[in-house]
C-alpha cells in the first residue's frame, strides 16, 4: 500500500539529492568525487546543486581540495562526498 504523501524526510530532498544519498550509502557512506561523476551519471550542475541540497539538510559533508585540472569547473574543487549520521539514517527510507 502506498502512503498518500511521502514521509517528511523525504520530501524535503530531490530526486538527484535522494539519488546521491543512495549512491553514498551503497559504496559504504562516501565516494570520490571522481568516482561519484562516473556513478550519478548526471550532469556538473545537477550533481553540484544535489551536493548543495543534500549538505544544506545536514545529510552530506564535503572535503574541500586545491582546484585540479580534470574535472568540471563546478566539482573541481571538491576532493570527497560522505555521508553524515543524519544521512545515515534516512539515506534510503
Amino acid at each position: 500500500m502506498q502512503h498518500a504523501t511521502p514521509p517528511p524526510h523525504r520530501a524535503q530532498l530531490s530526486a538527484d539529492a535522494y539519488d546521491l544519498l543512495r549512491v553514498l550509502e551503497f559504496d559504504g557512506g562516501g565516494c570520490d568525487i571522481r568516482a561519484l561523476i562516473r556513478r550519478m551519471a548526471l550532469p556538473p550542475d545537477r550533481l553540484k546543486a544535489a551536493i548543495e541540497e543534500a549538505e544544506r539538510l545536514g545529510r552530506v559533508r564535503v572535503r574541500p581540495r586545491a582546484v585540479r585540472p580534470g574535472l568540471p569547473a563546478e566539482l573541481c574543487h571538491i576532493a570527497r562526498v560522505s555521508m553524515t549520521p543524519l544521512g545515515r539514517r534516512w539515506g534510503l527510507r
